[in-house]
């Protein structure tokens, strides 16, 4: 660090060109070491989001097209440059920090979810067969009570914009979400009671025949 004498014998232009170059000297490594972290979470993010949507969109929630593969690789390339264009928007917006906070405040909420799905789940399925089971206090996990409260605890401190904005997000996504499983709920009966082509019942063929 800069002596105390060296400080008070300097004029104002040296002592600002001292502290400049201590705090180079000093917080470089740190600098870097938070791009480096900076780096890696931007590319396990991208990695993350283009497989995320790759499975909804093989499960149905989201456009066929994006879970295409490319090739031998298997990549959901159309799935990573939807993710890249998301992103790049958000970018170009200039509200990193409002958005980093949506972020933030979903994957809490997720993790909260989670947490009450194990809760639930052992009471509504307790013969369901499981991975692993979590030790219990009259059938509930302590680890997921202490991981809702932890969850939720940290979803309180953002401010109400954040809220607001985030649960348009969500009712955005909920809603369609809801009408698709609800019409896709409502077509399953039928396609699955109904009688292949050619092959009907005894009195159809008759019909038919005359």
């Amino acid at each position: 660090m800069i002596h105390i004498r060296a400080m008070t014998e300097q004029d104002v232009p040296s002592v600002s060109r001292l502290v400049g170059e201590s705090w180079r000297r000093t917080y470089s490594p740190i600098i870097g070491a938070a791009l480096i972290a900076t780096a890696n979470a931007v590319l396990s993010s991208s990695l993350s989001g283009s497989r995320l949507l790759f499975g909804m969109a093989r499960d149905g929630d989201l456009p066929k097209l994006l879970a295409k593969t490319l090739g031998s690789s298997r990549s959901p390339w159309i799935g990573a440059l939807a993710y890249l264009a998301v992103a790049c928007g958000f970018a170009a917006a200039g509200k990193i920090e409002f958005v980093a906070s949506l972020s933030s405040l979903g994957v809490t909420l997720v993790f909260a979810a989670i947490n009450l799905a194990v809760i639930v789940l052992r009471f509504t399925q307790p013969d369901l067969k499981r991975p692993f089971r979590l030790p219990s206090i009259a059938n509930v996990p302590p680890t997921a009570l202490l991981g809702i409260v932890a969850s939720l605890l940290l979803a309180a401190q953002y401010d109400w914009p954040v809220y607001v904005t985030f649960a348009g997000v969500f009712l955005l996504g909920a809603v369609p979400n809801l009408l698709i499983h609800r019409h896709r709920g409502r077509t399953k009966p039928r396609a699955a009671t109904g009688a292949s082509p050619g092959k009907g019942t005894p009195r159809d063929r008759g019909d038919a025949a005359s």
